[in-house]
């Protein structure tokens, strides 16, 4: 009928209007992500040759709520080289917007260019001496960012559930859940994420790390490393040892610990997603033993001691997925005293 073939025509209308806008938003935001690589590596070349700081303390204070990151960062900083500094450079995640920042509780001037801050110190500071630096920052944080090396759509490889694609995230960022790892830079760093001359140069900081969270609901549980405490409306973490970066994850989690050769093993699980549980449970008090011979023979295997007082194995969403690092060939779902897994093991082989 006259009437049917006119509601097709409109039917097709909308679908391909539909189609063309999801189209130009893909290609869009590859341009967007690509260009935003390009750029971080461009400014990366310009001060991979400059002079760096050492971050010996940081005491973050992080608010979380919704898509949005309020944070309060105080570095105390070291100069490690034989020469003055002048000029101080630290990186933080583009997207995230500074509103002050302070040179020993004095209010200082500084530089953005876009990942990188550029403050001009007041005298040099000597090798030797500290100096502390406060700055307070909020916004949203840009993944593009992560992986400025990654030449590729960062969504193109999707990984699979059965027949059920699954786009990939480097960063979660939301009312209900939180991933964020070093990569991301979600708090202030003296070091570069890349040095395009070098790719497997690195420079690492081993910090001692004091975090402060504030969730965006009650129901939410924030995890990190470090030793826990409660403070008000703040889940506090202080390093039991000092720390090549800090990682925050926010959830509605549950939680099964068992100590072991005083090492605390914490299992942290969406709530119903214990399914191991069934497993586990038929080794009885073997448990303990299986999980101290295990530990042993990896410390055989690799000459050394595990180094942490706890391992926290953390389901994470499924969209998670890192990349791996030029410079040390590692992923960003294990970190020091963390293990992040995919919810349910969806997509592990």
């Amino acid at each position: 009928s006259k009437s049917h073939r006119l509601f097709s025509f409109i039917l097709m209308l909308v679908f391909l209007a539909g189609a063309s806008y999801s189209g130009y938003s893909f290609i869009n935001n590859f341009l967007e992500g690509k260009e935003m690589r390009e750029k971080t590596i461009e400014l990366n070349r310009e001060y991979e040759d400059s002079p760096f700081l050492s971050v010996t303390k940081a005491d973050l204070i992080i608010k979380h709520s919704a898509e949005i990151l309020e944070g309060n960062a105080e570095l105390t900083c070291l100069n490690r080289l034989d020469k003055p500094l002048e000029e101080y450079i630290l990186s933080l995640n583009p997207e995230l917007i500074i509103d002050k920042l302070e040179i020993n509780g004095v209010p200082n001037g500084f530089e953005r260019k876009r990942h990188l801050l550029i403050i001009q110190a007041d005298k040099a500071l000597v090798p030797g001496d500290s100096v502390r630096i406060n700055l307070s920052y909020k916004g949203t944080l840009n993944e593009e960012y992560c992986y400025p090396w990654f030449d590729g759509d960062l969504k193109e490889n999707e990984q699979r559930i059965g027949p059920v694609p699954v786009s990939q995230r480097q960063v979660i960022l939301t009312e209900k859940y939180a991933v964020l790892t070093p990569e991301v830079n979600w708090y202030p760093v003296a070091s570069l994420n890349y040095y395009p001359s070098n790719p497997a140069r690195i420079k690492v900081d081993f910090t001692e790390y004091n975090l402060k969270v504030e969730t965006s609901k009650d129901n939410l549980t924030a995890i990190s490393q470090g030793r826990y405490s409660r403070q008000g409306a703040y889940s506090c973490f202080s390093s039991e040892s000092l720390l090549s970066g800090l990682s925050l994850i926010i959830g509605d989690y549950a939680c099964d610990s068992l100590r072991v050769d005083s090492i605390l093993f914490a299992a942290w699980y969406k709530p119903g997603n214990d399914f191991f549980k069934n497993d586990l449970n038929e080794s009885g008090d073997t448990l303990e033993l299986l999980i101290s011979s295990s530990l042993e023979e990896l410390e055989t295997t690799f000459k050394t001691a595990y180094p942490f007082k706890s391992l926290n194995l953390i389901e994470v969403p499924v969209q998670f997925r890192s990349i791996e690092k030029k410079n040390t060939q590692t992923l960003a779902e294990v970190q020091p005293g963390m293990i992040l897994l995919p919810e349910r093991l969806g997509t592990m082989n």
